[in-house]
């Protein structure tokens, strides 16, 4: 019998993934500057932030509405790429691939494409990179990659983000200002350690209601003060004054309060318009989105929202088309605010506005 070599080939096959995501630290390597800014933004902590996570635990693993709040604060997760390479990198929230391996030219809100292998997309079109290809892309130097994820609009009835539509309608808009403009403003550097020095470097701090810097001059009070009898009568208005969308926007968690204090030259507090809960004592003074749950119970988490209202007193409007203006959450008082104070006594009047991002 001749011999017999029997050879047994096994073939083994695995998907070839075109774009290959990888953690922010490896992006930060050459990307030292903006990696550092961005670990202090609230993208970098979108998935781990305690209360996201606890509202995310209220609903069941594979709702519609878990995949609603996911598709956003843990977009990785839902580009196409191997499951545990996703959940590994999910972690670090909106990271940098998220933004520059995803070709905005094919995506949709709710559908993420990936750019080709080893592109990576940016907002200069002479960037030559030494480690991985580069394409330029329109969509990171305007509004339309970040109004992917902030606006949500359930129903008719149920409106948790609005900051698109509410971006759209106001001067900004037509006027060509940019989200970047105002939360990626331009400064001079290098956006790599071997890259071309550039006068317009965005910050990757993606300033927002969280920094300071950003509360400054975003509103104007104004106040007519008069005296009845004994009686003294504050009617205020606060204004938009440099947000190129409603004041508060984005999450319905946030709120602005308007604290009004008249003390005396002992210091000694005559009246306030609230002492410990604006919702309850003044709602004229609180501008704020109201989520109520089906029993009409408000405000509730967002994931027992059924309905979303303006709270009582407030509404959205735009200043006069001469001047730059938005929609904005207004105030005024519709029953004039009143304390007692003999008219020959003086007293100090305290104007406040508060931004409270949570309950």
């Amino acid at each position: 019998m001749k011999n017999m070599i029997v050879a047994l080939i096994i073939v083994t096959g695995s998907a070839v993934w075109g774009q290959v995501i990888k953690s922010a630290e490896t992006c930060g390597e050459c990307h030292h500057r903006n990696f550092v800014q961005w670990q202090q933004s609230s993208h970098s902590g979108s998935a781990t932030d305690p209360l996201y996570q606890a509202v995310l635990n209220t609903l069941p693993p594979e709702s519609e509405r878990r995949t609603r709040c996911s598709r956003c604060h843990e977009p990785v997760r839902h580009l196409d790429i191997p499951a545990t390479l996703a959940k590994d990198i999910a972690k670090e929230g909106v990271t940098c691939d998220m933004c520059h391996a995803v070709n905005w030219r094919e995506s949709s809100r709710h559908h993420y494409v990936l750019g080709p292998e080893n592109v990576k997309y940016g907002p200069y079109e002479d960037a030559v990179p030494s480690v991985h290809e580069h394409e330029y892309s329109q969509a990171l130097s305007s509004s339309s990659a970040c109004i992917s994820c902030h606006h949500d609009v359930g129903t008719e009835s149920l409106i948790t983000c609005s900051t698109e539509s509410e971006y759209k309608n106001s001067s900004f808009y037509k006027a060509g200002v940019t989200c970047q403009d105002c939360h990626m403003p331009k400064r001079a550097g290098k956006s790599a350690e071997l890259g071309k020095w550039r006068q317009n470097i965005y910050s990757h701090v993606f300033y927002g209601g969280s920094t300071p810097r950003m509360l400054y001059d975003c509103a104007t009070l104004n106040g007519e003060l008069k005296f009845r009898d004994n009686n003294t009568v504050l009617s205020l208005s606060v204004t938009n004054q440099s947000v190129g969308h409603a004041l508060p926007t984005g999450s319905p968690l946030r709120a602005v309060y308007l604290k009004i204090t008249a003390t005396s030259e002992q210091d000694s507090v005559l009246w306030s318009n609230y002492k410990t809960n604006s919702l309850n004592e003044d709602p004229d003074a609180l501008f704020m989105r109201v989520l109520s749950d089906e029993q009409g119970n408000a405000p509730c988490i967002p994931t027992q929202a059924r309905q979303s209202s303006l709270i009582t007193g407030c509404s959205r409007t735009k200043r006069g088309s001469s001047s730059m203006s938005s929609p904005i959450l207004w105030w005024t008082a519709f029953r004039p605010h009143c304390f007692i104070a003999h008219s020959h006594r003086l007293c100090r009047i305290s104007l406040t506005l508060i931004l409270r991002i949570r309950y």
